[in-house]
């Protein structure tokens, strides 16, 4: 299964005209309001953008009525129009993928596609026009659509790279991908909570811990890997699962065209002086989806003055520390 943000960006990607419309085509298409929200979330993920003049949505075509108020055309006799009349050309299907990809795109006469031209197919196989899209790709979305995992992974991989620090968002973007590594056995929640803080040293942030436990994990001899998961509450194929994600997250991003090099987990515990720079990448590939704790303020009685000073004001100030990622 593939998102409908997803599937859109491929639709941008290959030129198929404008993405809404063309999802129309299918057999369930989506409904507008999925749509709709699809193409604000690329938006607002920088993935795409309105072309010049493209201020407003696009306007929806027609319904066309039901088919009784329709008078059917009338084919001209042969006669008038010089011989019998021809049969519709069939499409055809390619045998292979192989056959497929041998085959050059093809126009199809009287269609135009996304870019005002001829509709484009692939191995004889047609593809419906679906009219010019008000909306293009950024470079960040170009990318996006070569890496095949999801935006919000591919963001993260993408910002890592650009930053500079590639190590520990690999370890966040393979236990999004997967699961929490943690786990709470019944009766020890309490101290499972305790030895995720401590790994989590000053930075209060879950990141931050997954990524301290995995360098820990991993630089301990495999003979005393279990001894290390039962001491801090950690699941053994869940390790061993984030471990093989990012060697393929690794993988994905060199094959597309990013020279990264030879990656190796720290040996050292992330504290909160080095969490800043992936805290940030985190936060720009997650957007919009995060959240901010804002504290109250506190007022004392007879001393409102003194209390606002040092009261808590926006992310955590003196009223209390918000936790982050």
């Amino acid at each position: 299964r593939v998102s409908l943000e997803e599937l859109m960006v491929q639709v941008l990607y290959l030129e198929l005209g404008c993405p809404k419309q063309f999802l129309r085509l299918a057999v369930n298409s989506p409904s507008d309001r999925a749509l709709d929200a699809a193409q604000s979330f690329l938006l607002s993920f920088g993935v795409v953008e309105r072309l010049p003049g493209e201020s407003t949505p696009e306007v929806e075509e027609p319904s066309i009525g039901p088919v009784a108020e329709q008078e059917p055309e009338q084919a001209p006799p042969a006669s008038q129009s010089g011989g019998a009349s021809r049969p519709p050309e069939r499409i055809v299907v390619p045998d292979s993928w192989d056959e497929a990809m041998d085959v050059e795109p093809v126009a199809v006469s009287g269609e135009t596609g996304g870019d005002g031209g001829p509709s484009r197919g692939f191995g004889g196989v047609q593809v419906a026009a679906a009219g010019r899209s008000p909306v293009r790709l950024t470079h960040l979305g170009v990318h996006l659509a070569r890496i095949p995992v999801p935006l919000r992974i591919g963001k993260l991989l993408i910002y890592s790279f650009l930053f500079g620090c590639v190590d520990p968002i690999l370890t966040v973007a393979a236990a999004l991908s997967h699961r929490d590594p943690f786990v709470f056995p019944l009766n020890k929640e309490d101290d499972a909570d305790a030895m995720r803080l401590e790994l989590a040293c000053d930075t209060q942030s879950d990141f931050a811990s997954i990524v301290n436990a995995y360098n820990m994990w991993h630089a301990t001899p495999r003979n005393q890997r279990q001894k290390v998961c039962w001491r801090y509450f950690l699941s053994p194929s869940a390790m061993g699962m984030i471990s093989e994600l990012r060697s393929q997250l690794l993988g994905t991003l060199r094959d597309s065209g990013f020279s990264v090099g030879n990656v190796q987990p720290r040996r050292t515990e992330m504290t909160a002086f080095d969490w800043h720079l992936p805290n940030a990448v985190l936060c720009s590939g997650l957007y919009p989806q995060i959240a901010f704790i804002r504290h109250p303020y506190k007022v004392l009685a007879g001393d409102s003055d003194s209390a606002r000073s040092s009261g808590g004001g926006r992310g955590g100030g003196g009223g209390g520390r918000g936790r982050g990622y």
